[in-house]
């Protein structure tokens, strides 16, 4: 009896043992899991986006007004949906407490964009991210001056041609910056074009997309604002695509905000480029990504 007993106590003993210790396991795997943070890709609205990675990027800042930062954060982003990504915004929460701001505009589908926090803020490579949230907006393809104008990129410049037997005026080139098929930074640039008379071609210098190509994401009357969904035109070197694209109308008083010739505006920009463009094409094909 007295064996027994004692076999009885060891047994217990060693239950007792056993599930202290899976508790300890599942309370240490728990503290793994929250120091790992999210894993990626992560995918948001029902799956329509991933985000495939969180890195950091030293350079001129795309999305911040080309403003030089080290170690800024920066997402990888997808459109995995079968319609046109009018524009998203996200909040990445780190496990101190830090919050970062992204955001994508006219992102077609299927396409991938590289985007930057819009503050500079910084990713150090030991950060968890605990959180991704987001706001976005998608809209169904719908054509838009296919029948008229058709668009031929090679590198920056973009050819515009007008097929139709009407003059064209006060138009809007919306376009992306295009590196390794991804487009870099997640804002588009627009650049207006006064006027393609019939059967002719005007041609736009896509200045800010100078570290890559420009991708022309499609052509609106002036006035307009793009809301639909784009064909994706991230056109290669020297083949022909048509623009598709869906607009609305915008009030008279925001249209005023356009105001300035297309020269003005390409001599602004040149402006703005120039004093950056020789050091931030050394710092960027030198480069400073750190996945």
């Amino acid at each position: 009896m007295i064996v027994a007993a004692i076999l009885l106590f060891a047994v217990a003993i060693a239950i007792i043992y056993y599930l202290q210790s899976d508790k300890v396991d599942s309370k240490q795997s728990e503290e793994e899991q929250q120091a790992e943070g999210l894993a990626f890709p992560y995918e948001l609205e029902d799956g329509k986006i991933s985000v495939d990675s969180i890195f950091q990027f030293t350079g001129f800042n795309p999305d911040n007004e080309n403003t030089e930062g080290e170690n800024i954060a920066a997402l990888t982003v997808v459109n995995q949906s079968e319609q046109h990504l009018t524009s998203a915004q996200f909040t990445v929460k780190l496990a101190d407490g830090a919050q970062l701001a992204f955001e994508v505009t006219d992102l077609p589908a299927g396409q991938k964009a590289m985007i930057f926090e819009k503050e500079n803020q910084v990713y150090e490579l030991d950060d968890v991210c605990e959180e991704i949230t987001d706001t976005a907006e998608f809209e169904d393809s719908s054509p838009v001056m296919a029948d008229r104008l058709s668009a031929e990129v090679q590198e920056t410049a973009v050819t515009l041609t007008n097929n139709s037997e009407e003059d064209l005026t006060d138009l809007l080139l919306h376009c992306h910056c295009v590196i390794d098929d991804a487009y870099f930074g997640g804002l588009t640039y627009t650049y207006p074009i006064e006027s393609i008379p019939a059967g002719q071609s005007a041609s736009v210098d896509a200045v800010d997309c100078y570290l890559g190509q420009a991708a022309a994401e499609g052509i609106l009357p002036e006035g307009y604002e793009l809301t639909g969904e784009a064909s994706d035109v991230e056109v290669a070197y020297g083949e022909s695509e048509t623009v598709e694209l869906q607009a609305e109308e915008m009030p008279d008083d925001d249209a005023d905000d356009n105001g300035g010739s297309f020269f003005d505006k390409i001599g602004n920009a040149v402006k703005n480029v120039v004093d950056t463009v020789v050091n931030a094409v050394t710092g960027f094909f030198g480069s400073l990504f750190r996945w």
